[in-house]
């Protein structure tokens, strides 16, 4: 009898860790419902006749962007895994990215926070991103201290990051319209 009570708290212990591995945090819940909607999103390319026509994840991160990217395979010019490995080159510059379409596939990279005053590139509690500044610093060579106050540096590094941007998305992946929006913040890229 004793060799019972010892087991059965043995099983609910085992049990009750491994209902507690089940439970995903929130970031991991959310990427498998974006998964789940991009495969919804093209159901031509997952065996099902449904699909959305127009939809947008949330904001992931460029990672998580490829592996949604990546669930589809061809769309006309879009190629689900040379979309992938562009996106891999704009890893820890871009704020985040948005996958979705609207008729065909759609992109929306978010560009970084600035830190207000300085336009230096800043995470999201508007402290500086490592190494910002000093990349930002040579861009600003010739640039006035009031120069960087009204914020033309700011203008500076979003003009050298959209422009590759666009020679990556335009120029290598065949997008076919690209478009820049400074107070949104974003670019929006797109395969018809």
């Amino acid at each position: 009898m004793s060799r019972l009570f010892f087991v059965v708290p043995l099983i609910f212990l085992v049990a009750a860790g491994a209902q507690a591995q089940e439970k995903d945090s929130p970031q991991q819940e959310y990427m498998h419902d974006a998964i789940e909607m991009v495969k919804l999103g093209y159901g031509e390319y997952h065996g099902t006749h449904l699909r959305m026509s127009h939809f947008m994840t949330e904001e992931v991160t460029v990672a998580q962007a490829q592996a949604l990217v990546r669930l589809v395979p061809s769309y006309n010019a879009f190629v689900g895994d040379l979309v992938a490995t562009g996106l891999a080159r704009f890893d820890g510059r871009v704020r985040g990215v948005r996958f979705g379409r609207r008729g065909s596939p759609v992109l929306e990279i978010l560009l970084p926070h600035t830190q207000p005053g300085n336009g230096f590139p800043a995470d999201k509690t508007g402290q500086e991103t490592a190494g910002a500044r000093r990349s930002a610093d040579d861009l600003l060579i010739g640039f006035s201290k009031d120069d960087v106050r009204e914020g033309k540096a700011l203008r500076v590094q979003d003009a050298l990051l959209v422009a590759e941007l666009r020679q990556m998305f335009e120029g290598r992946l065949l997008a076919d319209g690209f478009a820049y929006s400074a107070r949104l913040r974003k670019v929006v890229v797109r395969w018809d």
